[in-house]
């Protein structure tokens, strides 16, 4: 036992000196694994904190589910409705309405939410909302409560005043100033970041009273007692209130699973898991160099061990244990570096993610991952390299290689004999250079793959906008059709008279539908369209025909080419039949046309507006008006001027331009880049130290052949430049592989994640992007070399040539 020990002892020296000795490749070695660890268990807790920080807040305003009534309704709320109800805990009625603000000189979207203010005050609100700053409004008082994330996109102040428009009881307009007291957010919508509106909350009986509809509400937010089936309870919640005359529209879940926090974390969580193991990789690369020159340069010790007596396990446990110490010292600086930074990250996103509440957790799963990946990366890789000094010839190991370049004085200075030399050097050894090259290849990959796909969502956001037939979008309450020409007429008459191309009157309609090749049900958009429109001559037709006046009363329908796609495990083609329902009544649609319409993922459907008035049981109404201009240009001059106009702002018609809606998903992927940011230049970070770390190394070996350079009138600019066209050689190769190929594959994943949770697009590899991982690859080739190149053309000739 003693003698065991002893070895071990010795064997712990002999590591505790190499790593004195390699202080820079083990720093580089340990970063590399520590800046994987980070990329994993990081994100781990940034995403457990987020989901557990929400997970609290839904504790406080809990609501399963929203009950969303038709605007137009004309009934008012009762609380003798819900009061008999056994499995309802608690319910919030609540009014939602649409309308617009000058913000900063500009008019913005917004939502003006009636609320409890009571409610919100002592945290039992269902609404979802939670104040950040200011207080609260007080009953009776023009107050209102501003959206936290827009106050700091606007820069608004509390105690400033906004312009309110409404329609009173006798159809004129009514003006008020709310003045903003404080500053909130809603758990259940996306902040201002990822969202177009902003939102605002008042007192529910203020926000009545102005409307003139008191009693009226829009939605109900319901609180059941523990059930296993929300859904199915909430049906029957519906059921009773349908039965008192209420015309329920849609009804939203809240629950983690589909909370849009979860997937948008998840669909972040894998592309930098992704990067994660690129960065281990590259870490395991580091230690695999590492532990190559320790037994390149201890060939005579390990060869004395042989001759002494040495065992195999003795030889192997101190380089098995080195590659052991730095995962370890990896999982250290990583978890560290983790804890420190998710704290950070967690609060810079508690903002744009909603959450009131900053919980911070770890879990065991996250810290366990730490430490074991980065120590199992390190082994793995470089144990073919430890598995090496076993065959190590005792012979072999005491004699010098013999130097294979001989270089003639008279050439030394000229150009072909530094490119012939630089390149014979990269293939001496053949491994390392591989190893160098796959791991600037990873660090390009990253870069190439974020900077593509980041184009090609993009470039799939300008499809889908410039496919629609439409400059300039207004969603309205349910309108008679009448009452909305009327209000158009006037203003197209008064306003650029001759800017608009058309204007479509559409009705939307979400109706559900049994999608057997997932085995749940859904909803789809319908929109109810009038034949003789023009609008979908605006798409291209794939297959069939588009609907003409003939298919007025019918239930003829056109489908989009993705919706076909995506559900061809339900046999969806040209004259098949598809069943929707809505409130109860089930109806079987005939496809006679496929078009390609971007919109909503491919889920919408154009039926004829008489059909669509008969299922759902209510004529001569729409809810949007898609605007085409003669010169796009325009666009949002008149979109802004458009919101000025009283009779269309005090009716809470919602107006959006393209340009605006473009400039959102812009903004979303900008953010969301900006979280990868951290790894990508972390990656970066890797590749270039690992690049220098295998460069000094080979610095190192190539001493007496530097010394023997110099006594035959080689000068330091000419051993320079050698290992600055190596450099640039590992970065051109690496470029190719990591920006054509890992670069593509990388890509192409992150792209189908995006599309099948979001945005369907396409992955384009363009030339910009392309020459931007030979760029980034010839930097940090070049910059690699930099440090080793100077200090070898410093090496002293005496020295060197001593040296062993």
């Amino acid at each position: 036992m003693g003698t065991y020990l002893e070895v071990m002892k010795l064997i712990i020296l002999k590591i505790l000196r190499d790593f004195n000795k390699r202080k820079l490749r083990t720093t580089l070695t340990v970063l590399g694994l520590a800046i994987g660890v980070f990329s994993i268990t990081g994100f781990m807790i940034t995403s457990d904190s987020i989901i557990e920080s929400v997970k609290y807040d839904y504790g406080l305003n809990s609501a399963d589910f929203e009950i969303m009534f038709d605007y137009e309704s004309i009934n008012t709320w009762d609380d003798e409705y819900l009061s008999d109800v056994p499995i309802l805990e608690d319910y919030e009625p609540s009014f939602q309405y649409s309308t617009s603000f000058e913000i900063n000189s500009e008019m913005q979207n917004s939502v003006l939410k009636g609320v409890d203010i009571q409610r919100i005050a002592n945290l039992t609100s269902l609404a979802g909302v939670f104040i950040v700053e200011g207080v609260l409004p007080e009953e009776g008082k023009n107050e209102i409560l501003f959206d936290f994330s827009a106050a700091e996109e606007f820069d608004v102040q509390l105690n400033s005043t906004l312009d309110f428009k409404c329609i009173d009881e006798e159809g004129n307009v009514k003006k008020v100033d709310l003045r903003i007291v404080g500053f909130a957010r809603n758990l259940y919508t996306p902040s201002y970041t990822f969202e177009a509106q902003l939102q605002m909350w008042i007192s529910i009986d203020l926000l009545q009273t102005l409307l003139g509809k008191e009693d009226i509400v829009t939605s109900v937010f319901v609180k059941l007692i523990e059930v296993d089936h929300i859904p199915i309870e909430s049906e029957k919640i519906k059921t009773i209130l349908v039965n008192e005359g209420l015309d329920i529209f849609a009804t939203n879940y809240f629950t983690l699973e589909n909370d849009w926090r979860t997937w948008l974390l998840g669909l972040i969580g894998a592309i930098i898991t992704l990067m994660g193991v690129f960065s281990l990789i590259a870490g395991g690369i580091l230690s695999a160099n590492t532990i190559q020159m320790a037994v390149a340069a201890e060939k005579k010790d390990i060869a004395l061990l042989k001759v002494i007596g040495g065992r195999k396990k003795h030889i192997l446990s101190i380089y098995l244990l080195e590659a052991t110490i730095f995962g370890i010292l990896g999982s250290v600086i990583g978890i560290a570096l983790s804890l420190g930074a998710s704290n950070i990250l967690v609060k810079l996103i508690m903002g744009p993610f909603n959450v009131g509440t900053f919980i911070f957790k770890v879990t065991s799963l996250s810290i366990i991952l730490g430490i074991v990946t980065p120590i199992v990366t390190s082994i793995l890789f470089a144990l073919p390299t430890i598995l090496r000094t076993l065959k190590i010839s005792s012979m072999e190991a005491f004699r010098d290689p013999p130097l294979k370049n001989k270089i003639s004085k008279t050439k030394v200075m000229e150009k072909t004999v530094i490119w012939k030399y630089s390149l014979r050097n990269l293939f001496r050894n053949k491994k390392r250079t591989v190893m160098n090259i796959l791991m600037l290849s990873l660090a390009i990959a990253l870069v190439v793959s974020i900077t593509a796909a980041r184009n090609s969502y993009l470039k799939g956001v300008d499809e889908m906008y410039d496919s629609q037939p439409t400059d300039i979008s207004l969603y309205l309450p349910e309108t008679d059709l009448t009452e909305v020409k009327s209000i158009i007429d006037s203003y197209t008459t008064t306003h650029y008279t001759n800017e608009f191309k058309a204007i479509h009157y559409i009705r939307w309609y979400w109706a559900g539908y049994n999608d057997t090749s997932w085995g749940i049900h859904m909803y789809i958009a319908l929109l109810g369209v009038f034949t003789n429109d023009t609008i979908l001559e605006s798409y291209k037709l794939v297959e069939g025909r588009l609907l003409t006046p003939a298919d007025d009363n019918t239930n003829n329908i056109v489908v989009t080419r993705l919706f076909i796609e995506k559900h061809s495990g339900m046999g969806f083609e040209l004259g098949k039949k598809i069943e929707f329902e809505s409130n109860k009544e089930f109806r079987n649609f005939t496809i006679v046309g496929i078009i390609e319409d971007l919109q909503q993922n491919g889920h919408v459907m154009y039926i004829p507006m008489s059909t669509m008035n008969d299922f759902c049981g209510i004529n001569n109404i729409v809810n949007t008006i898609y605007l085409e201009l003669e010169d796009i240009a325009l666009e949002e001059e008149i979109t802004s001027d458009i919101k000025k106009y009283d009779e269309i702002v005090a009716r809470a018609w919602h107006v959006e331009g393209t340009r605006k809606i473009k400039e959102l998903f812009e903004k979303q992927m900008n953010f969301v880049l900006s979280i990868f940011t951290i790894v990508v230049v972390f990656g970066i970070i890797i590749a270039f130290l690992g690049g220098m770390n295998s460069f000094t190394m080979s610095a190192s070996e190539r001493q007496k052949e530097i010394s023997l350079l110099k006594l035959i009138g080689s000068k330091p600019s000419w051993i320079m430049s050698s290992f600055l066209i190596e450099g640039a050689f590992i970065g051109v190769i690496a470029s190719v592989i990591g920006s054509l190929i890992l670069g593509v594959i990388l890509g192409v994943l992150i792209i189908k994640i995006v599309s099948i949770t979001y945005l369907l697009c396409s992955f384009v590899l363009t030339p910009t992007d392309v020459m931007i991982g030979i760029t980034i690859g010839l930097i940090i080739g070049i910059l690699s070399t930099i440090y080793p190149g100077i200090k070898a053309s410093k090496t002293n000739v005496v020295s060197a040539l001593q040296y062993e």
